[in-house]
């Protein structure tokens, strides 16, 4: 998912993750875009980010709905919907996708391509759909991608009223980035809230539990302790309380305080905390779906942590049985190089002048770091060239006869045997004009 400014066509964020892209996605790209690209690759930097007033979204079912309006009215934008089944309406961004996939996820090892038909055309042997890179490393080269290659050439449609007219991203937003609206003090916590998982928990007396997982807060003893907190009995269940955990970090979750109405941040305790460090709820998910496959497959189940570990252990032996075969660094070195050359080979040789005469000197040009096409202008000092004055036709007066007998060329004989010299040739034949 990336979210594109249309003013200078820059890509100002991106989320990427495993699975169909969800509520929980939109949420975090939405907060890269506000805030900015966090883990950036080395040799990247990233100034496209800042708040804006309207935010464009085509019609997934994670982007339409309370959700999302939720997320609007919270941090303060306006939503605007693309007609169903109308693809030109957002055509600069799927343009945009299309040149990522394309550019980028294509040439990747361990692309999926297109189809499994389109793989077929490319025969087994070759590193696709197979798991060779780390999540990390695809974030390296969309970085890398988006920042270096995507953003610095001139691209059509941005460079005026004109579709034709082109124009290059950094620049337009390097030239446009102070009318970018001012960003008011945010929680960046109301991402999480607003993208987390929803549970209904009860209060015990050393916290909270749900999903196997173990969270405390001393926020929660006064919650315990309130007299309309309810304890389970014969025929009555315990009072329950809504919890929020963080999408993208499980070690933290709020539990809303429905006296007081407020909420109490729980964080993960003893062995839990160091499960949840760096865990999002997708890959929770997936650990989860492990356990649940070794107890069915009748081996014993384990826990969280060690489930981690060996669901970790075996998806890193296939990633390096994978490497050593089709050699994914050498590839991913021969990528990133292949767009430096041609980074090189865009720049521009810019004339400072042209000469006297008129002529320009390539070999006075200087190289400059701009992918703009430049046009060399004459100096102001230069001179006009001279126009040479046109020849006149002088009029002679008439001669006489006797002065034309004195003129006229005279008859010499051939010397020797050679009678083809120019000489000889003029004088057997009077009529012929001698060039000047």
């Amino acid at each position: 998912m990336i979210f594109r400014e249309r003013l200078s066509g820059s890509i100002i964020a991106y989320a990427a993750g495993f699975g169909d892209p969800s509520y929980a996605t939109f949420l975090r790209g939405l907060e890269a875009a506000i805030f900015g690209m966090e883990r950036l690759a080395e040799s990247v930097t990233w100034p496209w980010f800042g708040l804006f007033n309207k935010l464009a979204v085509d019609n997934a079912l994670h982007l339409i709905g309370e959700s999302i309006d939720a997320a609007a009215h919270a941090i303060g934008f306006d939503i605007i919907e693309h007609r169903p089944a109308a693809p030109g309406d957002k055509g600069a961004l799927e343009r945009a996708l299309g040149t990522l996939a394309r550019d980028v996820f294509q040439n990747l090892p361990g692309t999926t391509m297109e189809s499994p038909e389109i793989r077929k055309l490319f025969g087994e042997d070759r590193d696709m759909a197979v798991p060779v890179l780390a999540l990390s490393e695809v974030e390296a080269v969309i970085q890398h991608w988006i920042a270096n290659v995507h953003h610095q050439p001139p691209r059509q449609g941005l460079g005026g009223d004109l579709l034709t007219e082109a124009g290059v991203p950094a620049e337009l937003w390097k030239k446009h980035e102070a009318s970018i609206p001012r960003r008011p003090l945010l929680d960046r916590s109301i991402f999480a809230r607003l993208a987390g998982e929803t549970r209904w928990v009860t209060v015990q007396s050393d916290g909270v539990r749900s999903d196997g997982i173990h969270w405390n807060s001393p926020g929660l003893l006064a919650l315990s302790l309130h007299p309309k907190t309810k304890r389970a009995k014969s025929g009555r269940d315990s009072t329950k309380f809504r919890m929020t955990i963080n999408f993208n970090g499980i070690g933290q979750a709020w539990v809303h305080d429905p006296y007081r109405e407020e909420i109490i941040e729980v964080r993960a305790v003893g062995p839990d905390a160091e499960y949840c460090s760096g865990m999002t709820m997708e890959i929770h998910k997936m650990i989860q779906d492990f356990r649940r496959k070794e107890e069915k497959a009748g081996r014993v189940k384990p826990h969280l942590l060690q489930a981690r570990r060996e669901l970790h252990s075996k998806l890193m032996d296939l990633i390096d049985q994978n490497r050593k075969r089709y050699a994914p660094r050498k590839k991913l070195a021969k990528f990133v190089q292949g767009h430096f050359v041609a980074d090189r080979r865009r720049k521009v040789l810019e004339v400072a002048r042209m000469e006297d005469d008129g002529t320009i000197d390539l070999s006075n040009g200087v190289e400059v770091t701009t992918a703009l096409r430049t046009v060399p202008a004459p100096a102001t000092d230069v001179p006009k060239t001279p126009v040479p004055a046109p020849a006149v036709e002088q009029k002679s007066e008439p001669r006489s006869a006797e002065t034309r007998r004195k003129s006229a060329p005279k008859k010499t004989s051939p010397a020797g045997d050679d009678d083809d010299d120019i000489a000889s040739l003029l004088a057997r034949n009077p009529d012929w004009k001698k060039k000047p």
